[in-house]
């Protein structure tokens, strides 16, 4: 993946330059779902993940445990834990719901 691509919820990659792996020019998708790391690179205690476009919630709920972040109101703050297929706990998180336009 390129330096500053991002990965879709599809599995797929973007890139950041808006080429393709022929280097043939590609036209931005508003409606994708990214998932990028927004994060500095290092050590640190903190990680954040930023998923975004229409199905974000949808991705989100499928990994967090407790109410559905699909159904919360815009700029909430919530304690969720990350699960893995089997329903194992993997990490604690702090999720945080901010709907477009005001994202």
């Amino acid at each position: 993946m390129a330096v500053g691509g991002g990965a879709r919820a599809d599995g797929s990659a973007s890139s950041a330059s808006g080429l393709g792996r022929q280097g043939l020019a590609m036209r931005p998708n508003t409606n994708d779902t990214i998932a990028a790391i927004a994060t500095a690179p290092g050590h640190g205690a903190v990680a954040i993940v930023r998923l975004s476009g229409q199905r974000a919630l949808i991705v989100a709920d499928a990994v967090l445990s407790g109410t559905p972040l699909s159904s919360a109101a815009t700029h909430t703050v919530h304690v969720r834990r990350v699960t893995d297929a089997a329903g194992r706990e993997l990490d604690e998180v702090l999720a945080v719901v901010m709907r477009a336009p005001r994202s």
